[in-house]
């Protein structure tokens, strides 16, 4: 058979190398685009949720991921979003950049501050010398009011000398 693709039903044909997963994580991908178009978010979230689980090799899980997020946010269901950043972290677990986007959503949508430190502190772990997670823990530990431990992170090797203003958000 040709590897060329052909169009069969608004939808590109799959070339042979892919798996039979693969491959349906793609249907189950472009039906729920198509859902989400005509409004039906909660079934096209299902459908997503589907192509994701189908094949969790696919090299395409990624975006997959980030679609999802981005279709919660819209829908502003920062709990769920805040649980597919969780899902992330175990697909990619030496990423820090997942913890600072699960803390931004916990900190800034959420308002579970305590919370929001765990995470950056679980990030820190991976990437001790990450400005942004480091930048990040001493702005949630000023609005706790915890300023003794403001002065540890500001004494530690790790902190920059002059973090960029435009960075702060809390």
């Amino acid at each position: 058979m040709n590897k060329k693709s052909n169009e069969t039903s608004g939808q590109k044909a799959l070339s042979e190398d892919e798996s039979p997963n693969l491959k349906q994580a793609k249907i189950y991908f472009e039906k729920s685009k198509e859902l989400h178009k005509k409004g039906k978010s909660k079934k096209a979230l299902r459908l997503l949720n589907k192509s994701i689980i189908t094949d969790l090799n696919n090299p395409n899980i990624f975006g997959y991921y980030c679609v999802k997020i981005l279709w919660l946010r819209r829908m502003k269901k920062y709990r769920e979003e805040s649980k597919v950043y969780d899902d992330l972290i175990k697909l990619y677990p030496n990423d820090s950049s997942f913890y600072l986007h699960k803390a931004e959503i916990l900190t800034l949508k959420l308002k579970n501050y305590e919370l929001a430190l765990d995470v950056i502190n679980k990030g820190l772990t991976i990437d001790p010398k990450n400005q942004t997670l480091l930048i990040r823990k001493v702005e949630l530990l000023k609005y706790l009011g915890r300023f003794e431990e403001i002065l540890d992170v500001l004494l530690a090797e790790n902190m920059p000398e002059n973090p960029n203003s435009n960075q702060m958000y809390i």
